[in-house]
């Protein structure tokens, strides 16, 4: 055997030990099924309260959902909400109210952050419109191209199938696209083409309100800068075994409820609820950064003596 071979078996050799190790790795640490730790913010509702659930019921037959979804974890960017803020104000030429805090104003637009993290920039020049009906097409590119000149460096997509029509803005009537004179556009990071939200928020995390004149009347955004990576799959828990966990492990917080009286409502109060409908969405537990699938539950409670339309979101995998 010449020196050529021998260098030849030997590179052979060493490759196929660097392909068997590689594979090994593979194996125990990419296609291992992720384990998601039990914290407390699978029981924590929107107003930081915990339920003791007891009697959550699903009364509806589901849609079909995957066998299973991807688990990612989540990296926040340095870019901050008052960098944002900042840049939204330099370009609208905004300056900060003389009596309201965490206001900037001008003849034309209003920035505000009145209500905990979220930022509203609103038109101040509202005139009446007079045209109906909306292409979907334009109204989205219009709305994208806003989304990319402040957040390009995010991989946002449009959730086309949450977009909201209105009849007009100062009395928002939901419509449809061919009699609306203004569209909600939601914005959102996706994982196998769910939303993905952070927290108990039950807003998307990015919103673009766009006219019949293709303007932009109104724009919200929430502090949800991050990189969203994918580490593995695992299997979704039946809707039968999540109703359960809800009510025997205490697995589910309230996210939202409609209240429609002036009370002043604990959502503790929140022991049983009839739902009768289900969607998967993402949520992203700060304390560890995991985004994995949650079902969002929609249905009533009684609060205080009324029946409420509440939602209730409770982990869509195993949780440990």
């Amino acid at each position: 055997m010449n020196k050529t071979t021998k260098r030849w078996l030997a590179f052979i050799a060493t490759a196929l030990i660097v392909f068997i190790i590689a594979n090994a790795i593979n194996i125990l640490f990419i296609q291992r099924e992720p384990e998601i730790p039990a914290t407390s913010f699978v029981q924590t509702n929107a107003d930081n309260s915990t339920s003791t659930f007891s009697e959550v019921s699903f009364s509806a037959t589901p849609p079909s959902f995957p066998q299973e979804l991807p688990i990612a974890t989540t990296q926040q960017f340095t870019t901050s909400e008052n960098d944002i803020a900042e840049v939204i104000i330099d370009q609208f030429n905004l300056t900060a109210h003389p009596a309201v805090p965490k206001l900037w104003t001008s003849n034309d637009w209003s920035l505000s952050n009145a209500v905990g993290d979220l930022f509203t920039l609103s038109s101040n020049q509202y005139s009446e419109l007079t045209d109906i009906g909306m292409n979907q097409e334009t109204t989205v590119q219009i709305a994208q191209n806003f989304i990319d000149s402040y957040f390009k460096q995010l991989n946002l997509d449009v959730i086309e199938s949450q977009i909201i029509y209105y009849e007009n803005f100062l009395e928002p009537d939901e419509s449809n696209s061919e009699n609306a004179q203004i569209a909600k556009i939601p914005f959102s990071y996706t994982i196998a083409g769910y939303p993905v939200f952070y927290e108990q928020k039950s807003l998307f995390p990015f919103e673009v309100w766009v006219t019949v004149e293709d303007s932009i009347q109104k724009f919200t955004y929430y502090p949800q800068f991050i990189q969203v990576r994918e580490i593995g799959n695992k299997p979704l828990i039946s809707i039968d075994q999540a109703i359960e966990n809800i009510n025997q492990l205490n697995q589910g917080s309230v996210v939202s409820y409609n209240n429609s009286t002036t009370t002043v409502i604990s959502l503790e109060e929140v022991t049983q609820a009839d739902m009768n409908s289900v969607k998967i969405e993402y949520r992203v537990d700060p304390s560890t950064n995991y985004a994995f699938p949650f079902y969002r539950f929609s249905g009533t409670a009684l609060l205080s003596g009324i029946e409420t339309p509440i939602e209730i979101t409770t982990p869509a995998v195993v949780v440990q």
